[in-house]
């Protein structure tokens, strides 16, 4: 998806205890995103780390392109408790959040917040920070998808064959075991 507009930065907030793709925990950037029609969508422009040991403080956040851009990224659904597992904690430090939530930023912002939110995949923040979440899906890992694909064939060709091999040494079993039974001669018990 793309949106064309500009960055709010006054409004910028971060989302707390998100991890980056080597699970070190840090923060997203959460920015608004004014349309031309003076609507905001809501943009992760990805992953930063935490700044110290303190996580009560607002980090150093890169600034975003300044001006009129277009962004690329990828449409996601508001997050929720139920289907993130992440508790919306009260009494957060100023300027955090831990639920990326359109409702809750409608509110705060005091203006008409497009549902959702963009995984922001374009442009490229200069120097790499914050790192972008939103990725290209399926491309990352191509090859690994193909090897997993060219598994689960291979296995489901197995089956049959498995069952096809496993049925006839049954019957080839029995087979013995009643030509066995049958060389087997039994006398009569004399009393």
């Amino acid at each position: 998806m793309t949106a064309k507009g500009h960055f709010d930065t006054d409004d910028e907030v971060v989302v707390r205890r998100r991890t980056n793709s080597d699970d070190e925990v840090g923060y997203h950037v959460l920015t608004p995103f004014v349309l031309d029609d003076g609507k905001v969508l809501l943009v992760n422009r990805g992953w930063i780390p935490s700044d110290g040991p303190s996580q009560t403080a607002f980090p150093k956040v890169p600034a975003p392109p300044k001006g009129e851009i277009t962004v690329t990224g990828r449409l996601m659904p508001d997050e929720t408790t139920a289907a993130s597992g992440i508790k919306n904690l009260k009494g957060l430090p100023d300027r955090q959040v831990m639920l990326i939530n359109s409702e809750q930023e409608a509110e705060r912002l005091g203006a008409t917040v497009l549902g959702g939110y963009i995984a922001q995949t374009a442009p490229e923040p200069k120097g790499d920070s914050p790192e972008l979440i939103g990725g290209n899906p399926g491309k990352e890992d191509a090859a690994l998808n193909y090897a997993y694909a060219i598994q689960w064939w291979l296995f489901s060709l197995g089956v049959p064959i498995g069952w096809v091999v496993l049925v006839r040494r049954e019957l080839r079993d029995r087979r013995e075991k009643a030509e066995q039974d049958s060389t087997t001669k039994t006398e009569p018990a004399t009393v």
